[in-house]
């Protein structure tokens, strides 16, 4: 929602690779940290972070990597205290993103 024009801009989750179709992504939780990002959980296709000032996207995605996620099936995200992200998911626990 743009506060200045009154006027709703639909934000489309970007596609980051061939196995990730974002267009059929279900939503299941949404948060804001800070003033500018938000986190997007969806059901099976990890989580997305949107920054409001540039446009820009990251992608988070189940892995072995020390970045990825334990499960793509997010149910739940908050800010604590810290400024840390915490992210539940369906089956595969808790995760920090610091």
């Amino acid at each position: 929602f743009d506060k200045n024009t009154g006027t709703v801009n639909p934000l489309t989750l970007p596609q980051f690779s061939n196995t990730t179709p974002a267009k059929d992504a279900a939503i299941m939780h949404m948060a804001t940290s800070g003033n500018r990002l938000l986190w997007i959980g969806t059901y099976s296709f990890g989580l997305y972070v949107y920054d409001t000032e540039t446009g820009n996207f990251k992608h988070y995605t189940r892995g072995n990597e020390q970045t990825a996620l334990n499960n793509d099936q997010i149910f739940a995200i908050t800010e604590d205290s810290k400024g840390n992200i915490w992210v539940g998911t369906n089956g595969g626990g808790i995760n920090i993103i610091k």
